[in-house]
């Protein structure tokens, strides 16, 4: 049941990187074929140096058949790698209504000073050509926020989800860290098919609001992912860090017309506080036919460094669902660590939270555990019942 492929022609001129190949998102087209997008650090070109010790990365994209065997009719041998001429990394891929693979990411100057642009590529479904009827040839790169001074972390924006909606425009979400003080401010826009930004949207086709505010504190904010429910209402995923260092699970919302809606308790957000310190980064967002918003987290404990992932379902109107959970606090969080659910080590760091719905309403959750004593990385998955009253399976 386990598929490995070893990328071809790629080297590794210091171990200090252990994997320099890394998967980041996977979908599933409307013939069972598997596909899944990732990056590989591109020290072929640019050797790795004591000046420059982060090589640039190419983006990959490999599509299996339903039975996991290679679909060899796709790109190079089931393989496409590519870079636009710049340190491209993909984020997140979907295929939409015609089977056509859309990747997002972020496409960054190689060298110094260090910028990136918002990336959306289109690939063909038959060969995996550049879809040459979207955007540029194929590909939009888009400025979301004008910067001047480049920081040591590279300035610059990136687009981190993506979807489809019913009428086949693309609902992106992303980040920009180019702010003086250092803070990074979300985004959301909306492109129509052919690869245009949709001026319906926000009127500009961008909906840019910076510094999530809440419980009269301002802080630093993250956009993580985006989702939409049957009435088109857009609902995303964010990480807040008040004042007080502590991060918190956030949820925005926004309507058709990408209008930032008032919902929640606090400031127009509906926000999961956990009673102890945590670090709380969230990862995902999904919407089940009632209407609740299930958005999902990993999380470090603050002074044990136990590390597992976070689970908190809201009602429509924000408000945490009371009915959800052990505690029936609308909040769980699993440790992965030290716990029965764990692998004992102490070291073992969660990250990649990515939960899904069944049809029943359970809740599945995958994770990437990774060993940093042993060096080693373990999947983790996870199944609960639609209430979180017991873990189904593990």
């Amino acid at each position: 049941g386990i598929v490995t492929t070893i990328i071809p022609d790629i080297t590794q001129t210091r171990p200090v990187w252990g994997l320099i190949a890394s998967s980041t998102s996977i979908a599933v087209d409307n013939q069972g074929r598997v596909i899944v997008g990732g990056f590989v650090y591109n020290s072929d070109t640019h050797p790795i140096t004591d000046e420059h010790p982060v090589p640039p990365t190419d983006s990959i994209i490999i599509r299996y058949n339903y039975d996991g065997t290679i679909d060899t009719s796709f790109g190079n041998n089931g393989i496409l790698r590519f870079n636009f001429d710049y340190d491209v990394r993909i984020n997140a891929l979907i295929t939409d209504h015609a089977d056509r693979i859309v990747i997002c990411g972020r496409a960054g100057t190689v060298g110094a000073p260090r910028f990136s642009k918002g990336l959306i590529a289109r690939f063909t479904a038959n060969g995996g050509n550049l879809d040459t009827s979207f955007g540029d040839k194929g590909i939009i790169l888009t400025t979301f926020f004008k910067f001047e001074v480049p920081n040591s972390l590279g300035n610059g924006d990136s687009i981190v989800d993506i979807i489809e909606d019913k009428n086949y425009n693309l609902v992106v979400v992303g980040n920009s860290n180019q702010d003086d003080l250092g803070l990074i401010c979300p985004f959301i826009a909306r492109y129509l098919e052919r690869g245009i930004l949709d001026t319906t949207f926000h009127k500009t086709g961008v909906n840019k609001k910076k510094y999530i505010t809440y419980d009269d504190t301002a802080g630093d904010n993250s956009i993580a992912s985006v989702t939409i429910d049957q009435f088109g209402t857009l609902f995303v995923a964010a990480s807040a860090s008040p004042k007080e260092q502590k991060q918190y699970q956030v949820i925005a919302q926004y309507s058709n017309d990408g209008t930032f809606q008032s919902f929640g308790t606090f400031g127009g957000l509906a926000v999961s506080k956990f009673k102890f310190p945590i670090l709380n980064f969230s990862t995902n967002v999904v919407t089940d036919i009632f209407g609740k918003i299930i958005v999902g987290s990993y999380v470090i404990k603050i002074g044990e460094l136990r590390y597992g992932f976070a689970l908190s379902r809201f009602l429509p109107n924000g408000a945490l669902d009371t009915t959800f959970g052990i505690n029936r606090t609308g909040q769980v969080i699993t440790y992965v660590n030290g716990t029965a659910y764990g692998l004992g080590n102490p070291a073992n760091i969660s990250a990649g939270n990515v939960i899904s719905l069944d049809a029943s309403g359970r809740i599945n959750v995958a994770n990437t555990i990774v060993d940093t004593v042993n060096r080693k990385i373990y999947y983790c998955g996870a199944r609960f019942t639609s209430d979180y009253s017991e873990m189904f399976s593990s």
